[in-house]
């Protein structure tokens, strides 16, 4: 409540500086923006920051509707996946949902991080290949440290292949689509 409290006395203290750049949105379908929102899993949040470009504070009820059916759509198996995918963090938007959807979207969630997790580790490994190579190209080395930067460019290049089939095997897994 509190919260709220502060977020509408910061909104109406902004709202009553320059008005010069905000536009009129009485012709913005709020139900529409919220779904859209909400089929993505944005925060309740984000009405405050639409709103914050409004000449008039709008009606929040439309917005906050539209965004619960959008939660509908994203809070399934799918729409886990997907948002793991995108790395972005999980801050509770499907909560208020039945178990049976929360327990399937945050399945999906976990599926979609793994991919996520396994392409950040392979670009990683990536980036070290391009780098050992580089050295080896670029540097004077004694055939020891030659030697050694090959040696650990080979480990670089099984770790690459390994982790590169991993990341086939949880894509494989993922349910069709």
């Amino acid at each position: 409540m509190k919260l709220l409290l502060t977020s509408i006395l910061f909104f109406l203290g902004l709202n009553s500086c320059s008005q010069l750049d905000k536009k009129d949105c009485s012709q913005i379908d709020w139900f529409e923006l919220g779904k859209k929102d909400g089929s993505v899993g944005r925060r309740s949040t984000m009405f405050l920051q639409h709103s914050l470009k409004c000449s008039k504070l709008p009606e929040s009820k439309e917005y906050h509707n539209g965004r619960k059916e959008g939660l509908i759509d994203f809070c399934t198996l799918e729409g886990g996946i997907d948002y793991g995918l995108s790395g972005a963090l999980y801050i509770g938007q499907c909560d208020e949902f039945k178990q049976k959807s929360l327990k399937s979207f945050k399945v999906g969630l976990e599926k979609g991080r793994l991919i996520y997790r396994q392409n950040e580790l392979i670009a990683e490994l990536n980036q070290n290949l391009k780098d050992v190579t580089y050295e080896l190209s670029t540097s004077f080395h004694s055939k020891e440290e030659t030697r050694d930067l090959e040696i650990h460019k080979q480990s670089l290049m099984e770790e690459l292949k390994s982790e590169r089939q991993y990341l086939d095997q949880l894509i494989r897994a993922l349910p069709p689509r």
